[in-house]
């Protein structure tokens, strides 16, 4: 009966070590197995290229919550100008094909303007210098006159040249006479004694023979 027991003693502990033996050989074809599958830390480094990770900051990275996530700068764009609008030329090239300096714009310049002159021309006029008024002269007599604003000029063989003039003498109310004279000094007479008014008139040679200008005096002829 001792013979007996021991031996199913015996086998039941060498069938729990050859089920041990069993479990530990199949667990540890597995973990070979996991691990000849499964990457390590480095070999992910290494095939990333990124250096320096290491488990941790790998761990922490991939944590919910903790990851955050960078805002976008701004950047800057060129606004377009809005069409319309007035825009400088670009510049031209010259005949060397180089781009054209601007030109300056000439600055204005207070230049003075010249005023006015409130001069009048010098009118057309015939004063009488001889015989004075109230003078006592002989029956033939000199008449003196001055002539201003135009040149006295009958031209030849009193042909009346356009734009001169010449003057004409009268005795009391009768027309004047009809000697012209372009210079200015004549003989007049002979004259009746007693008081009588000479006239003188400036004329125009124009066709109407246009008097301008007129003057007299009075004398006493002895």
């Amino acid at each position: 009966m001792r013979s007996v027991g021991r031996g199913a003693g015996g086998w039941a502990l060498l069938t729990a070590l050859v089920v041990a033996a069993f479990l530990v050989a199949c667990g540890g074809g597995d973990s070979d197995s996991e691990a000849g599958s499964t990457p390590t830390v480095d070999e992910t480094v290494a095939a990333s290229g990124t250096p320096g990770t290491s488990t941790e900051a790998t761990a922490k990275a991939t944590t919910p919550g903790s990851t955050r996530t960078a805002s976008p700068r701004p950047q800057a764009t060129s606004t377009p100008a809005p069409s319309g609008q007035n825009q400088p030329p670009p510049p031209q090239a010259d005949s060397n094909g180089d781009p054209d300096t601007p030109t300056p714009r000439p600055r204005p310049t207070n230049t003075p303007r010249p005023r006015p002159t409130n001069t009048p021309l010098e009118p057309l006029g015939i004063t009488i210098l001889a015989p004075r008024e109230g003078a006592t002269v002989g029956s033939t007599f000199a008449v003196r006159v001055d002539v201003t604003g135009i040149e006295l000029n009958l031209g030849p063989n009193n042909q009346l040249i356009p734009g001169a003039g010449h003057w004409h003498i009268a005795l009391d109310t009768a027309p004047p006479l009809p000697d012209q004279y372009d210079t200015t000094s004549t003989s007049f007479g002979p004259v009746g004694q007693g008081q009588h008014t000479i006239t003188v008139l400036l004329n125009l040679n124009d066709v109407d023979l246009t008097v301008v200008a007129i003057d007299q005096v009075r004398i006493t002829v002895r």
